[in-house]
């Protein structure tokens, strides 16, 4: 029986087979085994010991516990069979079914394999001295290289769906198929920094498996809608949000978006390559739809007029 990792979370548990030596586990899709909805992050780091029979394990961030003991970052740490290794709402286990088995029985399989490679090369050799020249076969030799058949659409479609629900994304996030590729919302669907981040992780995650290019159809918005509650526009131009501070053109706006100018209706806003527009006008619950504050001209300008 092959080595597995169980990680459970929210309820769900999930199996992997460690395939290799050396593993990392996160939420980051540059992740050997990655965990949909967690911090977009490496969290540990699990290698075979040098004995080919245990596994130690490696936290790369802190919040890292291993059987009820906190793990330090950079340090190293045997992880018994059984063991919880638990961070944030995950926990994960090595089982015992097939790790004694296969720790028991390592050389064994090796010695088995090395004297059937031997008996294969005396059986290739004694035949190529008893067959003449002539009646000797011409043989192409072919490489066996393992491959994995790439998922159906519709099971990764499935696994999409899946994702965008633990990562608690909005339910207007839907995912459709079609013959030549896999989109995920709508363009009238609009998700701030911190979703679209979580979506992309999903993307770069699963993407790799798809038989079809996974292409969002989303947009991005700052979430700032209602977020001015005054704009000032002499003797300077500035906004006060609802959270009582003042910004000018050029400031950073909660949720990273940087106010680029101060129109009369609107304020434009910039985030990388997306701009958007945000209205003034009345918030839900608001029953002023003026929050334009023209101020007065200052006293010395006022003379020079």
């Amino acid at each position: 029986m092959s080595e597995q990792l169980l990680i459970h979370r929210q309820g769900r548990e999930s199996r992997f087979t460690l395939e290799a030596d050396r593993l990392v586990i996160g939420g980051s899709a540059d992740c050997d085994i990655v965990i949909i909805g967690i911090a977009s992050a490496q969290t540990f780091l699990m290698q075979r010991a040098d004995n080919g029979q245990t596994w130690n394990v490696e936290a790369l961030q802190d919040g890292v516990m291993l059987d009820g003991h906190l793990l330090k970052p950079g340090e190293p740490a045997a992880w018994p069979i059984g063991a919880a290794l638990s961070f944030q709402d995950v926990e994960c286990r090595l089982p015992a079914s097939g790790f004694h088995q296969k720790g028991r029985g390592f050389r064994k399989k090796r010695h088995v394999m090395a004297a059937c490679l031997l008996f294969t090369a005396a059986l290739l050799l004694l035949a190529g001295t008893l067959s003449g020249p002539d009646d000797t076969p011409q043989r192409q030799i072919m490489p066996i290289a393992s491959s994995r058949e790439d998922l159906p659409a519709s099971a990764v479609a499935a696994e999409i769906s899946q994702s965008l629900r633990l990562a608690h994304l909005p339910d207007q996030v839907t995912v459709e198929t079609a013959e030549d590729r896999i989109t995920i919302g709508r363009p009238d669907v609009r998700l701030r920094l911190e979703d679209k981040a979580r979506l992309a992780d999903i993307i770069r995650t699963i993407s790799r498996r798809s038989p079809l290019p996974v292409v969002d159809q989303t947009q991005l918005t700052s979430g700032l809608q209602g977020f001015v509650a005054a704009v000032g526009y002499q003797p300077m131009k500035f906004i006060v949000g609802t959270d009582g501070k003042r910004y000018r053109e050029g400031d950073l706006l909660p949720g990273g978006w940087r106010l680029q100018a101060i129109q009369d209706q609107a304020i434009r806003l910039a985030h990388e390559a997306s701009v958007e527009l945000v209205p003034f006008g009345r918030t839900q619950g608001s029953a002023d739809t003026n929050v334009s504050l023209r101020l007065m001209p200052h006293p010395e300008q006022a003379r020079l007029r």
